[in-house]
């Protein structure tokens, strides 16, 4: 073993006409900031809805009626009084409705999967699909929020919702990796099967997720504590202006595809002063998978995450790996990362079938104690199922990626980026970085136009690695 500090400061001497403009780049940052900024939130009439007030017993049945006489008297706020409430259903929001919780509120979701039926439209891992509801979940409606210090307990283990994904069981068992259920539904996008004949449910058991907002517009969620999610947490589907502020989402770290926050084909999102800890990505960016992606075509755009403490989870902030629909304008402020469970904190995943394009990802002063992997990881080669490959390629785009003022006390790696040798990944610039101790330093291909500036790693035990095809050059 040999030590040894890496001082990089690297300016690009071969410049393409698309190289960044930082001056451009920080108009499209400062338009992004005011405009998220800037969305108001959902303002309810002020008669108030007490559930008490007109049920003996708090019940999703009669959560959801009470919901309802709200919004059929032009809205209001519905109030679920303290206490601990078991065995809840689905339930759905709706229009100018504002569904609070008082403090030291616990809601316990029902273990029983037909209370999250009847299947409704959703999405599934970015494939459009007729599944379960999510626990909480809205369709096309406008000026909405579920806000309190209330526990949400999706009742998530290894006996239920997540032995539906646990590879140690037997196929029968795990019915999700069936061939005839998850290849099935990628088949079934990859040849556009109408939508309305994928109809899942109880007898494929692809799990449900614990929120989707579906086509929804002015969303506001406050204060939730969310734990155990069956999947997916928090599911922005197709909605805009969207605020989620102080909300704090936990799972176990080996729990699948617990996603904390999941914006999908969404815009205009404000997410800030939140805690994630979860079995999979803490906060994940997405445009729909494959073919449905594509025929969508809506990006994820105008996304502004500040605040934020990050810990377990596959990657801190991601984009993808389904973004068929691009995604564009993200700035990620002022946050935090620790856990040696944290795989990256800023990563982005895609493959030949699931491209687009990803542009204008802005992150800066993040502060890392500890993480299991590289501060960047960009891979372009990311896993694929045989049922989804096609004979078209469809590579991603990334274009103009800035991370900045970074400062870390120990990653197992600097950065990995595995870009696409058809369509490299370029225009990246990291300026700023303090990293005090990694296990391997940098490695990258396919990249071009990539930019240091004040740039100091210490590294034991492990050498720089570059490849001819970068270009890549010190000044100096």
């Amino acid at each position: 073993m040999f030590n040894f500090k890496v001082n990089l400061l690297i300016f690009l001497i071969f410049i393409f006409s698309c190289s960044p403009n930082t001056d451009k780049d920080i108009n499209w940052e400062e338009k992004v900031k005011s405009e998220i900024l800037a969305i108001p939130i959902p303002k309810f009439p002020k008669k108030t809805y007490n559930l008490l007030d007109y049920a003996t017993d708090v019940t999703s049945f009669s959560i959801q009626k009470l919901i309802d006489l709200c919004n059929s008297q032009g809205g209001g706020v519905v109030v679920i009084p303290r206490g601990t409430y078991n065995n809840i259903g689905k339930i759905e929001l709706k229009s100018n409705v504002r569904l609070h919780f008082e403090d030291s509120t616990k809601i316990n979701f029902s273990k029983n999967k037909n209370d999250f039926l009847p299947m409704v439209l959703t999405s599934w891992e970015g494939n459009d699909v007729y599944n379960f509801s999510s626990f909480i979940h809205a369709e096309s409606q406008n000026n909405i929020a579920i806000t309190g210090k209330v526990v949400l307990n999706g009742n998530g283990s290894k006996n239920n919702w997540w032995n539906w994904k646990d590879k140690s069981l037997p196929v029968p068992k795990r019915a999700e990796n069936h061939p005839n259920i998850r290849p099935k539904l990628l088949k079934q996008n990859r040849d556009n099967i109408p939508v309305d004949q994928r109809k899942y449910g109880i007898d494929s058991k692809l799990r449900a997720y614990f929120m989707t907002l579906r086509n929804c517009k002015n969303i506001y969620i406050k204060g939730l504590t969310l734990i155990n999610s069956p999947m997916w947490n928090i599911h922005p589907l197709m909605s805009e202006n969207i605020i989620i502020d102080s909300v704090t989402i936990i799972s176990p770290n080996n729990s699948p595809n617990t996603d904390g926050i999941n914006p999908e084909s969404s815009k205009n999102i404000l997410i800030q002063n939140s805690v994630i800890s979860v079995g999979d990505d803490c906060i994940t960016i997405k445009s729909g998978r494959n073919n449905d992606g594509r025929r969508r075509n809506m990006p994820s755009e105008n996304i502004y995450i500040k605040n934020c403490t990050l810990a377990n989870g596959h990657g801190g902030i991601v984009i993808g790996s389904e973004l068929s629909g691009g995604v564009k304008n993200v700035i990620v402020e002022d946050c935090k990362m620790n856990s040696p469970n944290l795989l990256r904190a800023l990563r982005i995943k895609s493959n030949e079938y699931r491209g687009a394009y990803v542009q204008n990802i802005a992150m800066r002063n993040v502060q890392i104690d500890t993480i299991g992997g590289p501060i960047v990881g960009i891979n372009m080669d990311y896993k694929s199922y045989d049922t989804e490959k096609t004979k078209d390629r469809f590579y991603t785009s990334c274009d103009g990626i800035l991370v900045e003022n970074i400062n870390c006390n120990f990653a197992n790696q600097g950065w990995l980026i595995n870009g696409s040798e058809t369509l490299p990944v370029k225009n990246i610039k990291f300026k700023n970085w303090r990293v005090a101790s990694v296990k391997y330093a940098i490695h990258h291909k396919n990249v071009k136009s990539l930019i240091l500036e004040d740039v100091s790693i210490e590294s034991e035990g492990a050498m720089l690695r570059l490849t001819k095809k970068d270009i890549f050059q010190k000044k100096g």
